[in-house]
């Protein structure tokens, strides 16, 4: 009875490392560089979250990595900086790496 419930657990250990179930969890995507217990990584997680609108979470967290260390467009997570560019580059950088799917609608807020 034990060798069938380890047969069947490396099984879904398999499944699981194949990407059967998806991939990683959104928020294991973060920055690595990113302090869990800054400031800077609470305004990490709200921005996208706020850009969110019934979208795949696994692709709205990578391209929220990706915009986060791109150093053209990491500001978007700084709204001190944020307020000092130009609408059209924050449009731009929001949508760079599709944070912000819908150009006119989801950059301004």
């Amino acid at each position: 009875m034990k060798k069938e419930i380890l047969k069947k657990l490396e099984y879904l250990n398999k499944l699981y490392r194949n990407g059967y179930w998806g991939s990683e969890l959104p928020e294991d995507t973060r920055p690595k560089k990113l302090d869990p217990n800054s400031e800077e990584n609470a305004i990490f997680y709200t921005l996208p979250t706020a850009l969110d609108y019934q979208g795949n979470s696994n692709t709205l967290w990578k391209s929220a990595t990706a915009t986060f260390e791109d150093n053209e467009t990491k500001f978007v997570f700084n709204p001190q900086e944020v307020v000092k560019k130009e609408f059209t580059e924050v449009q731009e950088a929001l949508t760079k790496y599709n944070l912000a799917l819908q150009k006119n609608k989801q950059t301004q807020f």
